[in-house]
């Protein structure tokens, strides 16, 4: 293996952690945001539902409330709700970053044309950097000019 063989494999497999990395960040932030809105979906008529009583019982009162906050600190749609927002999370960021990542799994898989890919890498690299990082080349809607 000649050295830029190497370096490619070497980008491609930073370049695969790096994105795992984000992917993994992304996904945790829309589960957290999924449970928030399931959590803001079903507790309004949890609540109302514990309010309601039908007779003066001091127990069934306090059932009610117990059940409400049963309800509130973990219900079983909380956890479903998090790992549909995980798994999206994580197949919206992958799949947005799918040529990166298959110039990464490319360098990484492949012998001979693994400066190909590398170079491919490479190339959106430089383009995350000028249009991500320092906006070359982006249409600024709210400038003046």
């Amino acid at each position: 293996m000649n050295k830029w063989n190497l370096v490619s494999k070497i980008a491609g497999a930073a370049a695969i952690g790096l994105m795992s990395y984000d992917a993994h960040k992304s996904a945790v932030r829309r589960a957290r945001e999924n449970v928030k809105i399931g959590i803001a979906d079903r507790l309004p008529d949890a609540f109302l539902h514990s309010r309601r009583l039908d007779e003066t019982s001091y127990i069934t009162s306090k059932l009610k409330d117990r059940v409400f906050t049963e309800d509130a600190d973990g219900a079983l749609s909380d956890k479903f709700n998090a790992v549909t927002g995980y798994l999206g999370g994580l197949f919206d960021q992958l799949i947005s970053n799918i040529i990166p990542l298959g110039c990464a799994i490319g360098t990484l898989v492949t012998n001979k044309a693994s400066k190909f890919f590398g170079i491919g890498l490479g190339l959106c690299g430089i383009k995350y950097l000028l249009s991500d990082v320092f906006d070359f080349g982006r249409v600024r809607h709210f400038d003046n000019h």
